[in-house]
């Protein structure tokens, strides 16, 4: 019996050794570096639905919760070939052993650090994220397509049919996620807008068990002050604060439900403060001294539609523009109703009023 029992912890004690080093090379010898990288680019593509590049090595630690360090992760841009939609340097998340041994891939904690961001569009309209609208899931004809519906929305994947993006939306929207050093550009070559946002912290954390989700950053904005609260309680009402310098915006609103077709009603509204300030947020020159206010309702479900909006402009010299109207759908600039009233002091008393339509 002795002789048994030392001959198996003799065959056992190798293997696991063994296994243990194998499992070691896996994760850490730059052997497998090319491996890992295939691996993780396969797992994160199909978890935010686009294509995703790691140039890097892919790094693990394990344990019940799993760290996994990714490098030079990109986001290619699939409009303009010659341009990312993003990347980053370091890539950290948290996998959950245990749901996965659940057949539940499940990614939380995330940690991104130099992350670039670029929403470009080009002067013939092209833009380096792919436009689409939000679509009706479709009710399943059988048990194998609820289950399939099910794993889907448990990974955080999307269909074929989502808009470039919303899959990224998707994947964070249930997460805790932590941005350092953070760039975005956001440059219009059609309206000649331009942002370009610097941002030391953003982070994403989900409170009251998964139930509402908070977000908070710093930062800048075409080099002047930036700060932005938002508080996203799942089915009710949501609030977001930012600050751009002197400009204040607030964005409230509330969801629909899913009998009303999804989506929500928000409204926004905006406090430019010192007007030639805001010009210079916005990108412009300092050509107009004064103060604007802007108030607008809209509705997101199958396009982003303006029920009504007014905005004021106050001269410094007397003057004042107006202008009042609502758009059928931001996305593709269809059913504009606009009218623009100008009150003007510059050569005698004189007023202009202005209506532009679009079907």
């Amino acid at each position: 019996m002795r002789t048994w029992l030392l001959r198996s912890i003799g065959i056992v004690v190798p293997l696991v050794f063994a296994t243990i080093g194998f499992v070691w090379l896996l994760l850490a010898a730059p052997l497998f570096s090319e491996m890992r990288r295939d691996l993780v680019e396969k797992v994160l593509s199909e978890q935010i639905g686009q294509p995703i590049v790691v140039n890097d090595d892919v790094s693990v630690a394990l344990g019940r919760i799993t760290h996994i360090y990714v490098g030079g992760v990109v986001i290619p841009s699939q409009t303009m070939p010659e341009t990312s939609l993003a990347e980053l340097n370091l890539l950290e998340l948290e996998l959950d052993v245990a749901a996965l041994a659940n057949r539940r891939l499940h990614f939380d904690n995330l940690v991104v650090d130099g992350l670039q961001a670029n929403f470009l569009t080009a002067a013939d309209g092209t833009t380096s994220w792919r436009k689409g609208r939000p679509t009706t899931k479709p009710e399943p004809e059988n048990a194998a397509e609820e289950d399939n519906q099910e794993a889907i929305a448990e990974t955080g994947g999307s269909n074929e049919g989502d808009p470039e993006g919303s899959g990224i939306l998707s994947f964070l929207s249930d997460k805790n996620v932590a941005f350092t050093s953070i760039g975005l550009n956001i440059d219009d070559q059609t309206s000649g807008f331009s942002f370009v946002f610097d941002l030391q912290s953003l982070a994403l954390e989900q409170v009251e068990e998964g139930q509402r989700t908070k977000v908070s950053g710093t930062g800048s904005v075409n080099g002047q002050s930036f700060e932005i609260e938002g508080d996203y309680p799942h089915s009710a009402p949501f609030t977001t604060r930012a600050n751009f310098g002197e400009m204040t915006v607030s964005y409230d609103g509330e969801p629909f439900s899913e009998s009303e077709g999804g989506g929500y009603r928000a409204v926004l509204q905006m406090d430019t403060g010192e007007f030639g300030d805001f010009l210079e947020v916005i990108g412009l020159e300092r050509v107009l001294e004064g103060n604007g206010q802007l108030q607008a309702e809209l509705v997101s479900q199958d396009a982003l539609k303006i029920e009504t909006f007014t905005t004021t402009v106050n001269l410094e010299d007397g003057q004042q523009l107006t202008a009042e109207g609502s758009i059928e759908d931001l996305y593709t600039a269809r059913g504009v109703d606009l009218l623009f009233d100008a009150r003007l002091f510059l050569r005698g008393s004189r007023r202009t009023q202005q209506r532009v339509s679009r079907s």
